[in-house]
């Protein structure tokens, strides 16, 4: 009888303290959401992706160029076209979601968490590949006297700014990202 009065004292104890549990509801409500939003963003990339591949093979068809800068707007079309392919890849893997319990919700978010970390990863050196190409065809441009040298210049200083912008922002995911897998660490711990 006393043990049981002990373990009765225990669980009332237990019971009054403040808990941080799981609440699977809203971690489920929030994984369709994210589910939600990711496919929105899906769209925009591929819609924006087509943009720029249509813009770059409209470039190297239409205009006067010389046979390097033709071939460089070629090689900007496959690296847009293999980086939203890639992108649409990472974003739809997030898309279905059946009913899943707590571990397999914190596993999600986890892995969710690091792709979204490998794809700003990526996208700064997509953007910087891309700023590469763009000096150097400014520099072949400016060694042949081409008239349009001046043109990949300013593009190159285009591409540095987006450059920039995308190291900065990645480095804003990063810290978010962070602070999120110490939440979800905490949670799992619960």
């Amino acid at each position: 009888m006393n043990v049981d009065r002990e373990l009765e004292q225990w669980r009332s104890e237990w019971q009054r303290r403040p808990t941080d549990s799981l609440d699977i509801d809203a971690l489920m409500a929030k994984t369709r959401r994210r589910a939600r939003q990711e496919k929105f963003l899906a769209a925009i990339e591929s819609l924006s992706g087509v943009m720029v591949i249509a813009a770059c093979l409209a470039t190297a068809t239409i205009f006067q160029l010389h046979a390097l800068e033709r071939a460089v707007f070629i090689v900007l079309a496959a690296a847009a076209g293999g980086f939203t392919l890639w992108a649409f890849q990472q974003r739809r893997r997030y898309w279905r979601h059946l009913p899943m319990d707590a571990h397999t919700l914190l596993k999600l978010e986890r892995r969710r968490l690091h792709d979204r970390l490998r794809y700003w990863r990526v996208s700064v050196w997509v953007v910087s590949a891309i700023w590469l190409l763009t000096l150097s065809a400014a520099g072949t441009s400016h060694v042949l006297e081409a008239d349009v040298a001046d043109n990949w210049l300013a593009s190159a200083v285009g591409v540095m700014i987006v450059l920039i912008a995308t190291a900065l922002w990645f480095i804003v995911v990063r810290k978010q990202t962070r602070q999120r897998l110490k939440k979800l660490e905490a949670l799992d711990l619960s």
